[in-house]
C-alpha cells in the first residue's frame, strides 16, 4: 500500500498523511587519530519515532557513502 493511501493518527487524534523524512548525520571523521561519528542516540531515538508513527524515514549524509556511530 503507498505511503499516501495510509493515515496516522497522532496523540490528539488527528488522522493525517504519512511523511517522507530525510535526516541527515555527520560523514566518519577522525579526532587526534581515533575515527568519530555521529551520536546515535540522537538519530535512533528519532528515527525509531517516527517508524513506529507511519512515517518513511531515509537517512543521508553530506558527502554520502558509508557512515558510524561514535562509539565512545
Amino acid at each position: 500500500m503507498p505511503a499516501s493511501d495510509l493515515k496516522v493518527e497522532t496523540r490528539i487524534g488527528i488522522k493525517r498523511k504519512p511523511r517522507r523524512i530525510l535526516p541527515i548525520v555527520s560523514n566518519t571523521t577522525e579526532l587526534k587519530g581515533f575515527p568519530v561519528g555521529f551520536f546515535a542516540e540522537e538519530m535512533t531515538r528519532a528515527f525509531l519515532m517516527f517508524t513506529e508513527a507511519g512515517h518513511q524515514v531515509d537517512l543521508a549524509s553530506p558527502r554520502g557513502g558509508e557512515v558510524m556511530f561514535d562509539t565512545q
